[in-house]
């Protein structure tokens, strides 16, 4: 199946609305609006987006008001969904099961580099290579740009390996996922050592560490999916609740080694630190990541349908 390209496409939504953001707010700051207004209008659409939701939103296919039969059997077709039967969440087994945590330790690798590029990279550009606050919006947008575009390439790709039986989904987890990590981690450590007299290579820099990070959505990202089409929805919300508290952690790290803004050094050591960090959680991931359907996927009416085939 072709599933990569849609699931790829529904996750760069909150990449086209950093581009949006990114590209805009420095438009609006420079404007006689002044940059209150941005906080204004971002908070307008996050008040629609959740009007939105509760009008369009459903918790599964079968229960959602205006999908079609066709969409709605080639969703539960494709994610093997067993909608009629009451779903248990087997906590224990998802907290002990390794390939779980692999997915949630590559998730904190990613969020903590992501939050570096969309919190930091901003002053970088400005106190290091010196670009206005018009040059610097549409500059921090450009990386999102390039992962939007390779989004789309990876994930055809991606079905295309699966498709045809190249590798097997667990092997193309571990490539994307290292491509998304590694090669991030490579230009970040090469940043971390240019000088600001060679600005145009820095931004180089950036923008193939956003593009490639991309790699993401068709390794670790979907890996979900992989494990327990029935239970991905609680994998992903686990996943994502801790490796959000990363997205809080570097920021304050970067504010307490960078205290000189203007320092390359300071700006050399959060480079390098971002790296280790994707390198030791990829590392994490290849080793213990898997794409295969884990046991604890399957559905059960009751407990004691559970305990039956556990004594067996």
């Amino acid at each position: 199946s072709f599933i990569h390209f849609p699931i790829s496409q529904l996750f760069t939504g909150s990449v086209f609305g950093n581009i949006l953001a990114l590209s805009t707010t420095g438009l609006i700051s420079s404007s006689w609006v002044g940059w209150p207004f941005s906080f204004y209008l971002f908070g307008a659409l996050g008040l629609k987006w959740i009007l939105l939701w509760m009008l369009f939103g459903a918790d599964r296919p079968g229960r959602h008001k205006r999908i079609t039969d066709v969409e709605r059997i080639y969703i539960e077709t494709s994610l093997a969904y067993e909608a009629n039967e009451v779903q248990q969440t087997p906590w224990r087994c998802i907290l002990s099961s390794m390939p779980f945590w692999a997915i949630t330790i590559a998730f904190v690798g990613a969020n903590w580099g992501s939050a570096v590029l969309l919190t930091e990279i901003p002053t970088f550009l400005d106190k290091i290579l010196d670009y206005d606050i018009k040059s610097n919006s549409l500059l921090s947008a450009a990386p999102y740009e390039a992962m939007w575009i390779c989004s789309v390439i990876f994930s055809s790709i991606c079905d295309t390996l699966i498709n045809r039986e190249i590798v097997s989904r667990g092997t193309a987890r571990k490539i994307f996922s290292s491509i998304g990590t590694m090669v991030p981690a490579i230009s970040l450590t090469i940043l971390g050592f240019m000088k600001k007299d060679h600005p145009g290579i820095s931004v180089a820099l950036l923008i193939i560490n956003g593009g490639v990070s991309a790699g993401g959505l068709c390794g670790y990202q979907v890996n979900h999916l992989d494990l327990s089409p029935n239970h991905s929805g609680v994998l992903m919300g686990l996943t994502n609740s801790f490796s959000s508290i990363f997205s809080v952690i570097s920021p304050l790290i970067v504010q307490y080694i960078v205290t000189d803004q203007s320092n390359e050094s300071m700006w050399r050591t959060i480079f390098i630190i971002t790296a280790c960090v994707y390198t030791a959680t990829n590392i994490f991931y290849i080793i213990f990541a898997s794409g295969e359907v884990q046991a604890w996927n399957q559905v059960y009416e009751n407990l004691e349908e559970r305990n039956e085939e556990n004594e067996n």
